[in-house]
């Protein structure tokens, strides 16, 4: 778990910050620590004739960062980064996502267990070949 020290302030409008006070109580001036427990990649999913992909994006994430499993028709995707550290430079802002994640993707069951994955460019694809009765064109008789 990571803890992130949060400063709040009064750019929000009263209406919103009069909202948040309701649901987080009164935060604003005040500097706490904020629990943060998992990173949530975003996610595309993409079906085409011969195969499903799920694209995760994880820039800034290595391959031995992240590692996939398969359970039946339950594939798992969890990952694990520690927020790099240079005493060389200073970060004025920082979006990239680091921590810990993990995913899961109930398969149809017109998915095989051929599935590979590439991290590429940020991006991790993981493709589930189809059965090959699954990308077979059928001819359905009308009764």
């Amino acid at each position: 778990m990571t803890l992130l020290k949060v400063k709040r302030n009064e750019v929000v409008p009263d209406a919103f910050n009069k909202l948040l006070n309701d649901l987080l109580g009164e935060l604003n001036n005040k500097e706490e620590e904020v629990a943060i427990s998992s990173v949530q990649p975003p996610v595309n999913i993409v079906e085409r004739k011969d195969n499903y992909e799920i694209q995760l994006a994880l820039p800034g994430w290595e391959k031995k960062e992240i590692a996939l499993s398969l359970d039946n028709s339950l594939l798992s995707v969890a990952g694990s980064k520690e927020t790099p550290k240079d005493d060389k430079q200073i970060v004025h802002k920082h979006e990239f996502k680091f921590g810990k994640f993990e995913k899961q993707f109930q398969l149809p069951k017109e998915a095989s267990d051929k599935i590979n994955a590439e991290l590429k460019d940020g991006i991790l694809y993981i493709r589930i070949q189809k059965k090959p009765e699954a990308q077979a064109k059928r001819r359905i008789e009308v009764l």
